[in-house]
């Protein structure tokens, strides 16, 4: 938001990471609704929504992102060094939507009586339901100013344009959702890294085929088109810890903010799971006390 209240800028301050420099370290747990159960068969402690809460609570990382029916039974107040961002919207993909638009699950209000510190939305950038999804978004926006509560928003490319554009990775893809989150008055922007188009898919305007250099100055593209809200990058699919933390270290030499961490975290051993996050908040430590990093 371009002026954050008091109240925003307080529960904003409880998504850092001590330890991690001051970076943004999530762990999202909304996997149950948006994919199936399917995410947590290779590791049983990773069903358990009190067992993410209490690896929170021992770890670097500062937020754990939920819908608000996760937060209301398996919260108890007893992790008060874990902030909580409630996701306010949702779907399953039964069916997968050719329009994908996910309806409110939650409200702002509910969220403040559960003690949420933000309050999450998935945007899809592109879609042919976008119209709507953006008066959606655009209410939920003005309950966060009336609360003064951070709007995090996951900001996902989808559709056929996109596609046609070079596929939702892209770097003009990204960076385009990038800015509609920006306008649409977000304090924090999820996004994945930009990848060079796919040529297979389409093209990009000509614009951004100039642009799409190596992946770093890609990044910092992305990263200046969120502005003054904090950019934060996923971790996406499962992958090898040595990727992964190359990964994480692209984000953050790129000015990124933070890292929203999940499947690559709950579909390890438990015990992988502290080291990896320990490695990843060693790095944004590092890197930021470098001044690579963003605010």
């Amino acid at each position: 938001m371009s002026t954050a209240s008091s109240g925003t800028a307080v529960r904003l301050g409880r998504l850092r990471s001590a330890e991690a420099g001051g970076a943004i370290l999530v762990l999202p747990y909304d996997h149950g609704l948006e994919h199936g159960p399917v995410d947590f068969l290779g590791q049983a402690w990773g069903s358990g929504p009190a067992s993410i809460l209490g690896l929170a609570s021992r770890t670097a990382v500062a937020a754990v992102a939920a819908h608000l029916g996760l937060i209301g039974r398996y919260y108890r107040g007893t992790e008060p060094d874990v902030g909580l961002i409630a996701k306010l919207n949702g779907r399953t993909n039964i069916p997968e939507a050719p329009a994908p638009l996910s309806p409110l699950t939650g409200s702002v209000e509910e969220a403040v009586r559960a003690g949420a510190d933000a309050v999450g939305y998935t945007l899809y950038v592109g879609s042919a339901a976008q119209e709507r999804d953006l008066r959606q978004l655009a209410d939920v926006r003005r309950d966060c100013e009336r609360f003064g509560m951070p709007l995090v928003v996951w900001s996902y490319p989808r559709g056929r344009f996109v596609d046609a554009s070079g596929g939702r990775d892209s770097l003009y893809a990204v960076d385009y959702a990038a800015r509609v989150a920006l306008e649409m008055g977000a304090d924090v922007i999820k996004l994945n890294l930009p990848r060079r188009h796919d040529p297979e898919l389409g093209t990009p305007p000509p614009a951004y085929l100039e642009l799409e250099q190596d992946r770093s100055l890609m990044a910092r593209r992305v990263v200046e088109s969120c502005g003054e809200a904090a950019a934060i990058f996923s971790g996406g699919a499962h992958r090898d810890d040595e990727s992964l933390l190359e990964e994480v270290r692209l984000a953050f030499s790129a000015g990124g903010s933070g890292l929203i961490v999940g499947r690559n975290v709950f579909q390890r051993p438990l015990e992988a799971a502290e080291r990896l996050i320990a490695a990843m908040s060693t790095i944004a430590r590092e890197l930021r006390a470098a001044g690579d990093g963003h605010a």
